[in-house]
């Protein structure tokens, strides 16, 4: 899923997490990797946007797609994807 200006400032809100950005040399790798998605990377590993059903104007739950192989978290390895139970509300209105 792409999350559209709104949608990216509504995640930004209610995580701190910016997104790789669009046009950068490491967004258009992952794009041919997974598809066209926003991507965020976190301590865990990579994260996509998925919509699902849910409490919310516009509900969406962050998906690990790919996870750290060392402590070091200098690369990653592809998973099947897997739910991470981190829903947000992707439609939030600014405070």
């Amino acid at each position: 899923m792409k999350l559209n200006a709104t949608q990216l400032a509504a995640v930004k809100r209610q995580t701190g997490a910016d997104p790789i950005e669009d046009g950068s040399d490491a967004h258009g790798q992952l794009s041919e990797a997974f598809g066209d998605h926003t991507f965020y990377v976190s301590e865990v590993g990579l994260l996509v946007p998925e919509a699902v059903e849910a409490e919310g104007a516009d509900p969406v739950e962050l998906i690990l797609v790919a996870q750290w192989t060392d402590d070091k978290r200098e690369a990653m390895e592809r998973i099947p994807p897997k739910q991470t139970g981190y829903v947000l509300d992707a439609g939030a209105a600014e405070a």
